[in-house]
C-alpha cells in the first residue's frame, strides 16, 4: 500500500531541522567563550521544525543543555541522529542571552521548500535590512535617489573585477552604489587594510542574509538596480569583461592600460 510505503520511508529517512546555517566567526566565539560547534541561524524554513520551536534568524544554536557542539557542523550530524517527532531541548544565544527552545525534529522532506527568486524588473524592491560597515546604509529605497545594490564577497575574484565599471557607472549615471557582503567586520578589516585600489564607498554586512535572500541572490557577484521610487529596473547575476555590467542602455570601456617608462 501506498500509505505503509510513505510510513516506511519516514522511518529511514534522518531527520532535519529546517535551517541553513554557517560556524559563528571567530570573534563573536572569543567574545561569547563559545564552544567550537556554535552555529548561527542564517535561514529558517517555513513549516520547519525550527520555525514551530521559535527559532529566528540570527539566533546562535549552542547545542543541548550542558552538552555544547564542540566540534564544526556537529549540529548536522546531530540533527540527522535525532528521533523526529521526540521533543528536544536546545540552547540557543538571541541578544546576548541563553534561552532555551524545544524542537521536535521532523522526518527530511523529500521535496525541500522553494527559496523567492530575484525580484522581477518592474516589481517594488524589497526593503534592505543591513548593518553599517562603512559609508551610509539606506533606511528608504523610495527616497528619489538611484541604486546599484552590489551582492558580493571578499573571496570572489569575480567580484573585485567589477569593481572599476561599478565606480565608472556610478559616477557617470549618478546611482549610489552599496555594496553588500555577508561577511563579518573581522574578515572585511583584513581585506581593507590589504585592498589599495578604489571600492565604492558604501558597503553594508548583511550577516544573516536576509536581504540575500529577499533578493533571491544566488551567486556573486549580483547586482540589482533601483529607481528613485524603489522599483527594479534591472537585476542580474555574473560578470564577465566582455559583457560587463549588462544594464541596458550602459556601454563601457576600461582605459586602457598605461605602457610603463624607464
Amino acid at each position: 500500500m501506498l500509505a505503509d510505503d510513505v510510513v516506511l520511508a519516514d522511518s529511514v529517512l534522518p531527520a532535519w531541522l529546517g535551517i541553513q546555517f554557517r560556524q559563528v566567526a571567530d570573534a563573536l566565539r572569543t567574545e561569547k567563550h563559545l564552544a567550537e560547534g556554535a552555529s548561527r541561524v542564517m535561514m529558517v524554513y517555513d513549516d520547519s521544525p525550527a520555525k514551530e520551536a521559535g527559532i529566528r534568524e540570527g539566533d546562535v544554536i549552542l547545542g543541548p543543555p550542558d552538552e555544547p557542539f564542540v566540534e564544526k557542523e556537529q549540529i548536522r550530524e546531530w540533527a540527522m541522529r535525532s528521533v523526529p517527532g521526540e521533543p528536544t531541548p536546545l540552547d540557543i544565544l538571541r541578544e546576548g542571552a541563553i534561552e532555551r527552545v524545544s524542537l521536535v525534529p521532523k522526518a527530511m522532506p523529500q521535496k525541500w521548500p522553494s527559496l523567492p527568486g530575484p525580484p522581477k524588473v518592474g516589481s517594488t524592491a524589497p526593503p534592505l535590512r543591513l548593518d553599517k560597515y562603512r559609508g551610509t546604509v539606506p533606511t528608504s529605497l523610495a527616497d528619489g535617489r538611484s541604486r546599484l545594490l552590489f551582492f558580493w564577497a571578499t573571496w570572489c575574484g569575480i567580484c573585485k573585477t567589477a569593481v572599476p565599471e561599478l565606480l565608472a557607472f556610478e559616477k557617470a549615471r549618478g546611482v549610489e552604489v552599496v555594496s553588500i557582503t555577508d561577511e563579518t567586520p573581522a574578515e572585511l578589516d583584513p581585506f581593507f587594510t590589504q585592498w589599495k585600489d578604489p571600492f565604492p564607498a558604501h558597503v553594508a554586512i548583511d550577516e544573516t542574509r536576509n536581504s540575500f535572500r529577499s533578493y533571491g541572490v544566488s551567486g556573486t557577484p549580483s547586482f540589482v538596480l533601483i529607481d528613485g521610487k524603489g522599483i527594479v529596473r534591472d537585476q542580474h547575476t555574473g560578470y564577465t569583461t566582455k559583457k560587463g555590467l549588462e544594464i541596458d542602455g550602459w556601454t563601457w570601456a576600461p582605459p586602457a592600460t598605461q605602457p610603463k617608462t624607464n
